[in-house]
């Protein structure tokens, strides 16, 4: 499986390279959503690709995405970022951009190249080791400077949805979940935890696991 943020464009390459190689593919994606203000990822395991509902529902999560990277925009500029939309929509490729696509673009501009807010990312830096996800940790998840929410996808309503294709919902990357969110997600139906992850030390994947 892998599961791509927002997006299921290459499940269906996948499937087909798998069953040329003859190992076993299940579809994914990653969602993101938000329950009280926390930007919380949530898999999506074994849906079929062509439900009808699924691709709908992606296309208003495509249009949430839009209007975030319009709002990340401007807080950026408030922060005084020097950073132009059609710069940025350069960058993503004509895609929703994403964490990745704001930093390419910020350092990409010669008016921020004396900002020591963005040393960091830059090559050699303290954050270099990660630039594009350590940016997006530091600047727009929720509770940073440039956060800016997406519309329309409450955690426990997107796990209501992939429930209702018959698919699996799993918590991304639990340790960035406040615990006392957790039996909400359960009672809306989560199904499981992601126990291993790059974002989780051996403890954390003990924890996580138990």
């Amino acid at each position: 499986a892998f599961a791509d943020h927002n997006t299921i464009d290459a499940v269906k390459e996948g499937m087909e390279l798998a069953r040329k190689r003859k190992i076993r593919f299940i579809s994914s994606i990653e969602i993101n959503t938000y329950h009280k203000n926390h930007d919380l990822h949530m898999l999506a395991y074994g849906f079929d690709p062509d439900d009808r509902r699924l691709l709908e529902w992606l296309k208003e999560i495509d249009g949430s995405k839009w209007e975030q990277a319009r709002g990340r925009l401007q807080r950026l500029k408030q922060l005084g970022f020097t950073i132009e939309w059609e710069e940025l929509i350069r960058q993503s490729g004509e895609i929703a951009p994403s964490g990745m696509n704001f930093v390419q673009t910020l350092l990409a501009r010669p008016e921020n190249d004396n900002d020591p807010r963005l040393d960091p990312y830059r090559p050699g830096g303290a954050r270099s080791d990660s630039p594009y996800l350590n940016f997006y940790l530091d600047y727009l998840r929720s509770g940073k400077p440039a956060y800016y929410p997406q519309e329309g996808v409450g955690s426990p309503e997107v796990i209501g949805k992939i429930i209702d294709m018959d698919a699996i919902p799993v918590l991304a990357h639990p340790s960035d979940t406040p615990e006392d969110y957790i039996p909400d997600l359960l009672d809306a139906g989560l199904k499981g935890l992601e126990v291993y992850s790059s974002y989780h030390d051996a403890q954390l994947t003990e924890k996580w696991l138990n």
